[in-house]
């Protein structure tokens, strides 16, 4: 998410899922590219292969979808906060009042994956961890909506644990939105050094235990 205008009153931001969308269409037409393979192949295996490659197609529709470029505009004058989220199904607005956002929040957690991304976590036997960040407006009523995609940072890491994750522009973006609209910003932080190595610990345990 980054900051396209910035005036005394108004502040606009741009996000976009390029890398979805970009990795959605690879997924696409890869198949498609293959489909005469498939009918010219003699192979015993087609039909798996076939299957592969339908596998690969419905992904590549499933990111493509999913992908969204976003417009966040807060503006004072009007007293107004507007969301604009375009993709290939269509375009949604959602405008709310700024009077009614009582915070900024940056939550910071680790998250368990059964599988491992690349570059991103360590994997345990069949457990993998990895360090997930978002901003978040908090309204009065208890809503909240995030600002951005969730982000899976790098940073530093101990064992492939990461324990320090690269969310530094995000936090500087938090407290730049929360001084404009004159609102607490939270940091939800990080877990601690002591529970960080406890919950490596545990892991290593489970997975000694199961391949006992």
């Amino acid at each position: 998410m980054n900051i396209v205008q910035e005036t005394p009153n108004l502040i606009a931001l741009k996000d976009s899922d390029y890398k979805g969308l970009v990795i959605g269409i690879i997924f696409i037409v890869v198949p498609i590219l293959l489909i005469p393979l498939i009918f010219s192949s003699q192979s015993a295996n087609v039909l798996i292969f076939a299957l592969v490659l339908f596998v690969f197609l419905v992904t590549g529709i499933f990111s493509v979808i999913n992908s969204y470029f976003s417009t966040i505009t807060l503006d004072k004058s009007i007293n107004k906060l507007s969301f604009v989220r375009k993709g290939v199904l269509g375009k949604r607005n959602n405008d709310y009042s700024l009077s009614n956002i009582s915070s900024i929040q940056l939550r910071q957690e680790y998250a368990s994956r059964s599988t491992s991304s690349v570059g991103f976590s360590t994997k345990l036997g069949t457990m993998s961890r990895r360090l997930d960040f978002q901003l978040f407006f908090i309204f009065k009523s208890g809503e909240e909506i995030p600002l951005d995609h969730l982000q899976q940072p790098g940073g530093l890491s101990i064992s492939g644990l990461p324990l320090l994750g690269g969310s530094g522009y995000e936090r500087e973006l938090g407290q730049k939105l929360a001084t404009f609209l004159n609102v607490p910003f939270n940091d939800s932080g990080l877990p601690s050094m002591g529970q960080t190595i406890s919950d490596l610990v545990g892991a290593i345990k489970n997975v000694n235990q199961k391949k006992i």
